[in-house]
């Protein structure tokens, strides 16, 4: 009874302090009832939302991308729009509190950070996990845009916080269950988390062969029951698209990202006035022939053809364009050293629309002290995170890597589709996770130094010796 009363009482301090500081960075700086951040996909989420509570079905009222006006669309997957929705249903379109219900959420990622850090590395080493993340400045601020990134933050920890159950071995067929839940839910928030899913099904198989834990035919039949889960939680949009569009479509019709990362972006290096004469409104329309007389989903994959083009016959531009967006994503050096970002609404320039200076942008250049603040913090982290993992390596201590997977899952994901700042928010916690082993390890070395030279050390915590 007192390790449970304990667990809990650990749990709550975590997420009671995780709350006060979003609450204090929201209630100073984020509730009006306007979008401070210049992150264009809320208007996106907002409108879709807002058709659905007034009966014109999952669809934008405006021109925007591959998709047309008043006019169904699988622009964005539905999860955060149906989020919106609710929250507007309840309350009415009040922006403070979709932001309130995404300081709980992320309250809640700073709770399985505490689990993760408690299961892989011992209680008092989880606890500092969960209150640095509390406090880490990029997760506090992401609470106040109206974009996936803290859902998404959440649906990976609560899938990783599973994983570290598995290696423990305290899987019963309902975490199988619960495992498809989370991912089918963050698929259809986010269908990148796919190669998440397929890195952490290869570590489970690889590490039941190794350590046998179980049958490899028990884990073939529960790996079966959670693609069951997936399949049925994702069914209902996939009918749904096949109804609007004649395809069984399980993915959001936005791949032409790939399309703007690559193809749009050697055309406006190589050829400024590549849409002089053409008679168009926007990139994407020029770029495609026959435009108007196309479905959304014929847009889309023309985009992507376009890309694969340029792809295969610039293969080192190409190359170029991923490295480039790695390091927007994890911007490790000073950003002026890079080409100028796109930026808002495609322009190399910050927003001059109305959004103050703590605006978060798709593509900050770290030049305002709220962006000093996220990029520094976030390359100290970065920094003990590697030395974390070169310790674990050292060490054998293969748990404490787990949650290094959906860092890496990002990371390919930055290369092949598209970098941006908010696209990495979401595993930033884990880079905490590993940041903390590497200072608790440096921490019982200097202690045990001090000790060997009978110097008075001070009190240090409990944390796990390894």
């Amino acid at each position: 009874m007192r390790t449970a009363a304990h667990k809990l009482l650990a749990s709550a301090l975590v997420f009671l302090v995780a709350i006060a500081v979003r609450l204090t960075f929201i209630l100073l700086l984020g509730s009006e009832q306007r979008l401070y951040d210049s992150n264009f996909d809320q208007n996106i989420y907002i409108d879709i939302a807002r058709n659905l509570l007034e009966g014109r079905g999952f669809s934008v009222s405006y021109d925007i991308f591959v998709a047309s006006s008043n006019r169904p669309t699988s622009i964005q997957p539905p999860v955060y729009p149906f989020m919106l929705a609710s929250v507007f249903a309840l309350f009415g379109e009040n922006y403070l509190l979709v932001r309130l219900v995404q300081i709980l959420m992320s309250a809640a990622i700073c709770v399985c950070v505490y689990h993760i850090g408690k299961r892989t590395m011992g209680e008092k080493a989880g606890i500092i996990a969960g209150i640095v993340t509390a406090f880490y400045p990029a997760l506090v601020m992401y609470v106040r845009p109206l974009t996936t990134e803290i859902l998404f933050a959440l649906l990976l920890s609560l899938a990783t916080l599973l994983l570290i159950k598995y290696v423990q071995q305290l899987w019963r067929p309902v975490h199988y269950m619960a495992w498809g839940g989370v991912l089918s839910i963050a698929f259809l928030l986010r269908p990148e988390v796919l190669v998440f899913a397929a890195l952490s099904t290869a570590f489970i198989v690889a590490w039941t062969i190794r350590y046998r834990q179980r049958s490899v035919r028990s884990l073939m039949s529960g790996l079966m029951l959670t693609a069951a889960i997936c399949l049925l939680t994702i069914m209902p949009w996939a009918l749904r698209n096949l109804d609007v569009h004649g395809e069984l479509l399980f993915t959001a019709n936005k791949r032409w990202a790939i399309w703007e990362a690559y193809w749009l972006r050697y055309m406006r290096e190589a050829n400024p006035d590549w849409m002089e004469g053409k008679d168009c409104n926007h990139e994407l329309e020029c770029a495609i022939p026959d435009f108007d007389q196309m479905t959304e989903l014929e847009r889309d994959r023309y985009a992507v053809a376009l890309a694969s083009d340029f792809i295969r016959a610039h293969p080192l531009v190409a190359m170029r364009y991923a490295v480039s967006q790695l390091l927007v994503s994890y911007p490790l050096i000073p950003r002026e050293e890079l080409p100028p970002p796109l930026g808002y609404k495609g322009e190399r320039q910050r927003p001059e629309d109305g959004f103050d200076y703590t605006s978060l942008d798709d593509h900050p250049t770290y030049e305002r002290i709220p962006e000093k603040l996220r990029v520094w913090s976030f390359r100290l982290i970065f920094a003990l995170a590697i030395l974390g993992c070169v310790i674990a390596v050292r060490r054998r201590v293969w748990i404490v890597l787990l949650p290094m997977l959906p860092v890496i899952a990002n990371m390919i994901t930055a290369l092949l589709l598209s970098g941006k700042e908010r696209y990495r928010i979401s595993i930033d916690q884990f880079l905490v996770l590993t940041s903390v082993y590497a200072l608790s390890v440096l921490f019982v070395w200097f202690r045990s130094k001090m000790q060997h030279y009978g110097w008075k050390v001070f009190p240090t915590p409990d944390v796990r010796e390894y």
